[in-house]
């Protein structure tokens, strides 16, 4: 939920806290009541985990009380619940309550839901540092779904620990770029990875980016280095388009084809009073292919037993 002066008192924007949450509502209160709930509100705060967690997250302004509940500890309220943190994530504004939110909840429990969404929506670029504390915490059952949230944050510091992550974020890593195309186009050029196999995949994504846009590729070019600016221009030497060829070196059935010349079209040709062969084929006797169609074994040979078939 946010909150925000609105010409008739306060607004509230209120995001689904996490589950099977309702879609976000707009909440409507003039100024004295926001007051007068805020201030029945403030006594409730007794320590009980959801409650706490609860009344921050309709009261993102208290920055206080957020700060209050995300510290780790006795205290903060997030390593003591899953619904706790789910509705803690919607009143996270700064890196510090990002990092601090980090540290006490579990990763599995945030990334890959709904708690997630709200976390980036308050956030928004400010969420890398959280991210990043969960990817060297080494959690690597959610590795592939941060990676998927960090190609989505559009900041050259998410797209910078896509690029050190290394093949693992190859999909995520692409997929930033072709969001992100000015900025794919000039961090990828100015990548150099040790890593020959991220240097092909460097490589390899920067190609795509010039060939789908070079316009924003030429644009890119004076705000890079040297080395890579030469990257750019050589794969734009290399996709160059080729000019047209003269008629003159060209067959005149290229040039001239029958269709544009006006040419009327051969007479097709048609074979009458064609008459086919015969043809042999096979086939049952009557009632002898019911005991081969039973399922098991075949029926048993006699000394009198003959192929049942005719030609």
């Amino acid at each position: 939920m946010q909150s925000g002066a609105a010409q008739s008192g306060k607004r509230w924007r209120v995001r689904g806290a996490g589950g099977n949450q309702a879609p976000d509502k707009q909440l409507h209160a003039s100024d004295s009541e926001y007051a007068a709930v805020l201030a029945a509100m403030a006594p409730l705060r007794d320590g009980s985990t959801e409650r706490n967690a609860l009344i921050s997250f309709l009261f993102p302004d208290r920055q206080d009380w957020v700060d209050q509940d995300v510290l780790p500890g006795p205290r903060g309220v997030v390593s003591r619940g899953e619904r706790a943190a789910a509705l803690l994530a919607g009143a996270l504004s700064t890196v510090e309550q990002g990092l601090a939110f980090a540290q006490a909840a579990r990763c599995s429990e945030v990334v890959g839901n709904r708690t997630m969404a709200n976390v980036l929506a308050g956030l928004g670029t400010r969420a890398v540092p959280m991210l990043e504390h969960w990817l060297d915490a080494g959690d690597g059952s959610s590795a592939a779904d941060i990676h998927g949230l960090l190609a989505r944050i559009p900041c050259d510091t998410a797209f910078a620990r896509l690029l050190a992550v290394g093949p693992d974020a190859t999909p995520q890593l692409i997929a930033a770029a072709e969001r992100f195309p000015r900025r794919g186009t000039r961090m990828l050029a100015e990548a150099a990875p040790k890593d020959a196999t991220m240097r092909w995949t460097v490589a390899y994504a920067l190609r795509r980016q010039v060939l789908a846009r070079r316009e924003l590729a030429e644009e890119t070019m004076p705000m890079l280095g040297n080395a890579a600016r030469a990257r750019i221009k050589a794969l734009l030497e290399l996709t160059a388009a080729v000019p047209d060829a003269e008629p003159d070196t060209l067959p005149v059935l290229l040039v001239k084809p029958p269709w544009v010349m006006g040419q009327k079209p051969a007479k097709q040709v048609v074979f009458r009073e064609l008459v086919t062969s015969a043809e042999n084929e096979m086939a049952w006797r009557s009632a002898t292919s019911r005991p081969w169609s039973r399922p098991g074994r075949p029926p048993a040979a006699t000394p009198a037993w003959r192929p049942a078939w005719t030609c």
